[in-house]
């Protein structure tokens, strides 16, 4: 499960997971495909 949250006025992204096959590489691409996607279709916007 992915959802998000706020605290002290800043947004975050939070995965919730109970599966015991995931290995780290598998979590850490997740964020990676989150922050590629961030990189590219918000950041370019903000600089703007």
């Amino acid at each position: 499960m992915v959802g998000f949250g706020k605290f002290n006025n800043l947004e975050f992204v939070r995965m919730v997971t109970m599966n015991t096959v995931l290995e780290k590489e598998d979590i850490l691409n997740f964020y990676e495909t989150i922050e590629t996607y961030v990189a590219k279709h918000f950041l370019k916007k903000a600089m703007s």
